[in-house]
């Protein structure tokens, strides 16, 4: 008989308010951030012009995301730990993907970066799910599909989302130690 599909529902809820949370508050900036014609071609100069918004979105997003997953799994650290694995990811997705016009390119630059987004968030959560390694897989397919269009950004949202709710269905159990009597 197959497994039957458990979401954890209220997680998914959790995880949807906190993305549309970052994204509500880092779009407002977009214009000032990347004003037209200004991107650079001298990788230095890109660097100190994109790094502020970079670790922005780290702290806002990574860090709501890891406050979801700080309340899930009872441990306030994984906040900081996610939100700097977050940085890392998107100070590698945006080099990967700055400039890049065909679809190709996008799709396999996209799947890189969630590779390496997506293994650096699974050295945290593998200590708390059982089957942590799809999440690389999902932040692939994420970022893959998500570096096309806004559109398919929002797509991903859900579904890695989604998975990260059923990953948490089956938690890895902390063993406490027995109260001495």
């Amino acid at each position: 008989m197959p497994e039957r599909l458990t979401i954890h529902w209220r997680f998914f809820l959790k995880w949807i308010i906190a993305n549309t949370l970052a994204i509500v508050f880092l779009v407002p900036f977009l214009p000032y951030i990347f004003p037209r014609n200004s991107v650079s071609t001298d990788a230095v100069q890109v660097t100190v012009d994109f790094l502020p918004f970079i670790l922005i979105v780290g702290i806002v997003g990574g860090g709501l995301q890891g406050a979801v997953l700080a309340d899930q799994f009872h441990n306030r650290q994984i906040t900081l730990f996610w939100a700097l694995t977050y940085i890392l990811g998107a100070t590698t997705s945006f080099f990967l993907l700055l400039n890049i016009d065909q679809v190709g390119a996008k799709l396999l630059n996209g799947a890189l970066a969630g590779a390496i987004g997506g293994n650096l968030e699974w050295i945290i959560l593998r200590r708390h799910v059982h089957r942590a390694p799809w999440w690389i897989l999902v932040k692939m397919i994420g970022l893959m599909f998500g570096a096309l269009s806004n559109a398919l950004s929002i797509l991903a949202i859900l579904v890695t989302g989604f998975v990260l709710a059923w990953l948490v269905c089956d938690p890895i159990q902390q063993h406490k130690p027995a109260a001495a009597e």
